[in-house]
């Protein structure tokens, strides 16, 4: 297929220690375009310390996921995101389901659908109630400058490859789409050395609300190789 679509489930724990638990990424045609930021420029001294996370490279604030009220998840292996169902055709597609409810705190639920209908369309449903109203945001870093219009409409470029996404909501309740970009700040902003990063200023497609509960509805499109972006 011309079109690969990952995901993440387990826990913050695991291999480098992110906070990216339901982390979903898109490449297209071999080009990533909904993308993973990975590590900061160099490691600073206290990466593997209770600072990490003030770094977004490995907080919720650089991965895409759900985030409520600018709070990061759990840590740690007793707050896992668990696979639900999932279910694979190698003529059709594939999709599955995570409980993501227990990485988060202040959640009555948080779940998470992903379809991938060969070959190019991508379906991304997020589902979420919470204890009480909360800001709701949910990023989708993407490998250019991408701006969203004011439908949640937009359009990813890489070389020749392109990619068509829309985040819509499905109750009611008003979003706000905008294109951010992220920057370190002193003094999270060293190598172990005390070199500074040169920033990267990734670019990321931001929707946001203020509500109890959220469905987000995200849908990409891979046009074959050649054919224009829809």
């Amino acid at each position: 297929p011309h079109t690969v679509v990952f995901s993440k489930a387990g826990h913050g724990s695991e291999a480098h220690g992110h906070l990216d638990a339901g982390q979903v990424c898109v490449d297209a045609h071999g080009e990533r375009m909904i993308v993973d930021l990975c590590s900061p420029p160099m490691y600073p001294e206290d990466f593997f310390e209770e600072n990490r996370y003030r770094y977004y490279n490995a907080g919720v604030l650089g991965h895409n996921v759900l985030m409520f009220d600018g709070q990061e998840t759990f840590a740690g292996e007793m707050h896992r995101a668990e696979i639900e169902h999932a279910q694979f055709d190698e003529h059709v597609g594939g999709g599955w389901r995570l409980d993501l409810s227990g990485c988060y705190e202040g959640l009555v639920r948080y779940k998470r659908a992903v379809a991938h209908l060969l070959p190019g369309i991508v379906a991304v449903l997020d589902e979420a109630e919470l204890t009480g109203s909360r800001d709701i945001s949910l990023r989708w870093h993407t490998v250019d400058q991408s701006e969203p219009d004011r439908e949640g409409r937009f359009v990813v470029q890489s070389g020749t490859t392109a990619l068509s996404a829309r985040i819509v909501g499905l109750d009611g309740i008003g979003l706000t789409y905008q294109r951010r970009r992220h920057a370190y700040h002193e003094p999270y902003n060293k190598g172990r050395l005390g070199d500074i990063f040169e920033d990267r200023h990734e670019s990321y497609v931001e929707v946001q609300c203020q509500s109890d509960r959220c469905r987000l509805l995200t849908l990409f499109y891979v046009p074959a190789a050649g054919d224009p972006p829809c």
